[in-house]
């Protein structure tokens, strides 16, 4: 069974809204990853939770509250992309001069064309590029034209300012901190250019509470462990693939992921204090 815990207090203050909580520590790499709690309506309690692999069947959702199972019409289950929870997806594409090898920018750009088409309803995209330095190419938006034109428009030029490109995705959220926070990257090399540094890229992802699904294409200078810690507690994968042809494929896991996310509310039956919700 996988499990994820979480310990929150029932109808506090930090919990208003929908609050991003820490996995667990010690939890294995492919529990559930509970992205949101939001008690401001308690004793309703909201969760947000992504599950990692195969989509499970909604009937094999269990939660048990202080030890005791959650049972009864207070309990629901429903895909989120079903609801009415706007969710926000930043794509981070390199755009640097080395992209022009082995057709990688070609291929990158069928892949995102294919990712934005497959956008949900309730879900806000935005593009931003980098080479020697950050463009943002769209702000959020649920216009399919506007963004399929942002990646059209991309062309393979210059130096990695990767760090920078990141910390302008991240702050995209800043001006919308209503959307569940996604990141999609794609880089080819190793960061040559940046005024910021590895550890404020960092930093600013945390701060965004954005899951980031980093995607990787291999060369002499991309260092595959560098994707790893840029997923943080919020979930998301690190993948990387020697042949720009296999992107289409890898954005489409991406797509699988960030759909493959669940509401779950339930009535708590607490009667304040901390709930231990597993």
């Amino acid at each position: 069974m996988r499990r994820a815990l979480l310990v929150l207090a029932a109808g506090a203050a930090v919990l208003a809204g929908a609050a991003p909580v820490a996995f667990a520590a010690g939890e294995p790499a492919n529990a559930p990853v509970v992205r949101n709690v939001d008690s401001s309506r308690y004793p309703e309690v909201r969760l947000e939770v992504g599950v990692p692999g195969p989509a499970p069947a909604l009937a094999n959702f269990h939660l048990r509250e202080n030890g005791k199972v959650v049972e009864g019409a207070g309990f629901s289950v429903r895909p989120l992309a079903q609801t009415s929870r706007p969710v926000g997806t930043v794509l981070v594409i390199d755009t640097s001069g080395s992209m022009k090898s082995k057709g990688a920018m070609d291929q990158a750009k069928a892949a995102a064309h294919q990712f934005i088409a497959g956008r949900g309803a309730n879900e806000w995209m935005a593009v931003v590029s980098f080479s020697s330095s950050p463009v943002v190419r769209s702000n959020f938006t649920q216009d399919s034209a506007a963004l399929n034109a942002a990646i059209d428009a991309l062309a393979p030029v210059g130096e990695t300012a990767l760090w920078d490109g990141l910390v302008t995705a991240a702050h995209l959220y800043d001006g919308r901190t209503d959307l569940q926070p996604n990141l999609v990257l794609l880089s080819d090399g190793a960061d040559s250019i940046s005024s910021g540094t590895r550890a404020q890229a960092v930093a600013a992802l945390g701060a965004a509470h954005t899951a980031v699904y980093a995607i990787g294409i291999a060369s002499a200078e991309f260092d595959p462990a560098v994707l790893s810690e840029l997923v943080g507690s919020a979930g998301g994968s690190a993948s990387t693939t020697g042949n720009p042809a296999d992107l289409t494929a890898q954005f489409a896991k991406v797509r699988s992921a960030i759909e493959n996310q669940y509401e779950i509310t339930y009535q708590s039956k607490a009667g304040g204090g901390a709930l231990a919700i597993d």
